[in-house]
């Protein structure tokens, strides 16, 4: 605060503590500073963007439209702006405005791999999955290292039924972000429904290695491993879940029915209720 304190009226100033404020995931105080600025200076359009950036962190997609809407001179839109604008009317599920945002953004840049992906999650949410993957398709190809991307094309490759799409797209996701947990366990999902238990729980390992204290990865770990006959490995695991989280262990049968009739779980859970 002491920039703003020395010079309350300096837009700057006010920019400067909005950023070191975004950066603190403090966004309603990122929010107030980027405020200040644009007050003080309306054509100052980094602070509008930033200040839109922070309304879309607390979810106020409308007021975030309008800022990135000031946030590049008038007539001269960027297509950053424009896909952000897209993505606003995507949260908002408002399909059509979305769509022609991303689009006026790939008029200015044809390359722009958000714009490519964000059209993609528009035909996702509308359960449109084989229109989809030209999309998600097309932002790989532009940016090949985003784990995202790849869990996302696989995850639509597998809707239409393109599984061994849909594996490579997961194993290209667990090659560039193996950090993130969610495309171990889809893919591991893939080869569960194959019959392939094994390899099944060796790829759920990986989610439960990157997240030990998430109870629901170690449910689907000790469903695995029964699946294929590994019923001590099994039941350590589930005794590891219910340990960390009793509530959640009706997961274990909402993902895999058939278990409800095994009587050592059932004594299992029965033991560690609270």
């Amino acid at each position: 605060m002491r920039f703003t304190d020395e010079d309350p009226y300096s837009a700057t100033a006010w920019y400067n503590l909005g950023q070191y404020r975004y950066r603190r995931e403090q966004y309603e105080e990122a929010e107030k500073a980027f405020d200040f600025a644009v007050t003080i200076s309306d054509d100052f359009y980094d602070a509008h963007h930033w200040l839109a950036d922070a309304l879309v962190c607390r979810e106020k997609y409308r007021e975030a439209i309008l800022e990135f809407e000031k946030s590049y001179p008038t007539g001269e839109p960027s297509d950053e702006a424009l896909c952000n604008i897209g993505e606003c009317y995507e949260k908002l599920r408002e399909w059509e405005s979305a769509r022609r945002y991303y689009r006026q953004a790939l008029e200015i840049n044809p390359e722009m791999d958000e714009a490519w992906f964000g059209q993609g999650v528009l035909l996702q949410e509308q359960e449109k999955w084989f229109e989809s993957l030209h999309f998600f398709r097309k932002a790989v190809e532009l940016y090949p290292g985003s784990g995202e991307y790849w869990a996302t094309l696989g995850a639509a490759e597998n809707q239409v039924g393109n599984v061994a799409s849909a594996i490579e797209a997961y194993e290209k996701a667990t090659e560039v972000a193996p950090e993130e947990a969610q495309a171990w366990v889809s893919w591991s999902a893939i080869l569960y429904d194959q019959g392939h238990f094994a390899e099944a729980a060796g790829l759920v390992q990986h989610a439960v290695d990157l997240h030990p204290m998430e109870a629901h990865f170690h449910y689907m770990l000790c469903a695995y491993l029964l699946a294929d006959g590994r019923l001590r490995e099994a039941y350590n695991a589930l005794e590891t879940a219910l340990t960390l989280n009793y509530e959640q262990h009706p997961l274990l049968f909402d993902y895999f029915p058939e278990l409800k009739n095994q009587p050592g779980l059932k004594r299992l859970i029965e033991q560690h209720r609270p």
